[in-house]
This record gives structure tokens, C-alpha cells and sequence, in this order.
């Protein structure tokens, strides 16, 4: 069995602005740069930490198993909304890494040819919470925001040319991410 982990700092810079304009002739025309119906303004910019942990077992000589686990960081933001005639708000949230985890399988029936099989679960849910949300403040449509989490499965098959000077490998994959 073979037991891994790892800790990362990542580095997160959000600077963004949006604004809804006026229009010129009717509700499909021009935008009217000179009228501004609301804005939206989100910052944030500081380091965090996350963490994966892997594990490995060998299960024949030829077919190995594994799990995963990674723990994306969570950065802390700010938007400020102005959407008249309301006053300004300004809230602090939380721009949460989806987390992800996974299964997979390694088999190796000859010396020269590998499969691998996985499946990983990936959960983008966690961005719905203040990030997807707070995007919906001026509109009223916070509760009909949805994010779903995500399956991902991931095949691959590898031969390698051991005949051949400097054994390069040919590999192919499949990568199903709905």
C-alpha cells in the first residue's frame, strides 16, 4: 500500500465589474452608454491553502486500485451591488474550489501495455454558495441559481515500445465531463 498527501498555496486575484446599460429605439436596440441601470463591482486577492491525500494498493501483481481526495481553498471576496433605487450593498462571500474525489483502477496484463479506468466526483456546488448567488442580487433570482456537482469518467490505455531506443509510450484516453 502506498499513502500520499500534499498541501498547496494557491493565489487568488478577483477584480471584476459589471454593469447593465440603457438602450436607444426599443428593447433591441443600441446601448446607451450614458445610462447605467445597476452595477455590480466583486474584489478579493489572497493566498490560501488546500490539501489531497492519495492511497494505492496493489491488489494482484498486475491490477493496482487507488482513491483521491483534494480539498479545493476557499478565498474570501467582496461585491458591492448598487441597484437603484436601493442603496449600495456590500457583502462579503466565500469563492469556494470545488472539492473532488475518485476512484480508479490499473491494469497491466502484459509488461508492455497498461488500462486504466477512473471515476472522480467533482463538487462544483460549493461555488453556488455567495459566489453564484451574489451574482443574482439584482435581478431578485438568488433561490432559482443552481449549480450541480459533476461525474467525471476517465479511460486510458498505454503501450509501450520497448524495442525501440529511448522506449517511448503511445497512449490513448477518453475524458467524459458532463
Amino acid at each position: 500500500m502506498t499513502v500520499g498527501g500534499g498541501v498547496s498555496l494557491y493565489t487568488f486575484k478577483l477584480d471584476s465589474s459589471a454593469a447593465r446599460l440603457g438602450v436607444t429605439g426599443g428593447l433591441f436596440g443600441a446601448p446607451d452608454l450614458s445610462v447605467t441601470g445597476s452595477t455590480s463591482v466583486q474584489e478579493g486577492d489572497e493566498p490560501s491553502v488546500g490539501v489531497n491525500l492519495g492511497l494505492q494498493v496493489r491488489a494482484s501483481p498486475t491490477v493496482s486500485v487507488g482513491a483521491v481526495y483534494r480539498r479545493g481553498p476557499t478565498f474570501e471576496f467582496t461585491q458591492t451591488d448598487v441597484v437603484p433605487p436601493r442603496a449600495p450593498q456590500v457583502r462579503t462571500g466565500d469563492f469556494r474550489v470545488p472539492d473532488s474525489f475518485g476512484v480508479g483502477l490499473a491494469w497491466r496484463p502484459t509488461d508492455v501495455l497498461l488500462a486504466t479506468a477512473d471515476y472522480v466526483r467533482v463538487r462544483h456546488g460549493r461555488l453556488r454558495t455567495d459566489f453564484v448567488v451574489f451574482q443574482a442580487f439584482s435581478t431578485g433570482t438568488e433561490e432559482q441559481m443552481q449549480l450541480e456537482d459533476g461525474n467525471e469518467i476517465h479511460l486510458g490505455l498505454e503501450y509501450t515500445l520497448k524495442q525501440v531506443r529511448m522506449t517511448p509510450a503511445l497512449r490513448v484516453g477518453y475524458w467524459r465531463d458532463p
